[in-house]
């Protein structure tokens, strides 16, 4: 379609995928693309939107599956899954979730037909990676069951990240914030209670010294 309405010799198709991309950066292939060569001092923005990482995806669902069973109270849970989203913290390796090479056929036998055509008379014949690199030891996938962190692990840094979350609220509330921070604080607890005596005991303590 593009190429019907600009004109095919306008047009120019590229594979996005980081190794074939001009010193590996968007930026600069973009620009060399375009023919500019000389712009050696332009900063290449901040990522955005970056994937999750393991402890990130591991820890939303641990704390997706406990908000499902306690209640409404959406702010206070939406604000944590803000608080988790942007953490930095790794306090355990955890894998990102994979699908398996067969799924990942599977997803990919989808679009064949239409790839071939686009290899064929846009990319000279060149082909898209069929595997993503990331391959186990093993020459298969790591799958959910394989690399979901302990319970206990999940407790331990979700307690965290309540604390850390707590510690912004108490920063950012006027000096009468008993008024104010009450419903984040009972919903913390209604989330605290499905954790284990010695968790729930930590978050409780820190609520107290809030009020």
């Amino acid at each position: 379609m593009w190429g019907y309405v600009f004109g095919k010799e306008k047009i120019s198709i590229k594979i996005f995928e980081k190794e074939r991309l001009h010193e590996q950066s968007l930026i600069k292939d973009y620009l060399k693309e375009i023919d500019i060569s000389e712009a050696t001092n332009i900063a290449e923005p901040p990522k955005a939107n970056s994937a999750l990482t393991g402890y990130q995806q591991h820890l939303l669902l641990f704390f997706n599956e406990i908000v499902k069973k306690n209640g409404p109270r959406q702010q206070p849970y939406k604000e944590i899954r803000e608080k988790i989203i942007k953490t930095n913290g790794q306090e355990y390796l955890a894998t990102k979730f994979q699908i398996s090479n067969a799924e990942s056929q599977q997803f990919l036998s989808h679009f064949t037909e239409m790839n071939r055509i686009l290899s064929e008379n846009w990319l000279n014949g060149q082909s898209f990676s069929q595997v993503p690199d990331d391959q186990s030891a093993t020459g298969g996938y790591r799958t959910i069951t394989e690399t979901k962190p302990p319970r206990d692990e999940l407790e331990d840094s979700l307690t965290r990240e309540i604390i850390a979350y707590l510690d912004i609220k108490e920063r950012s509330l006027p000096e009468k914030r008993q008024l104010t921070i009450t419903d984040v604080t009972d919903a913390i607890m209604d989330l605290a209670i499905a954790f284990n005596a010695d968790n729930c005991e930590t978050i409780r303590k820190r609520i107290l010294q809030i009020h």
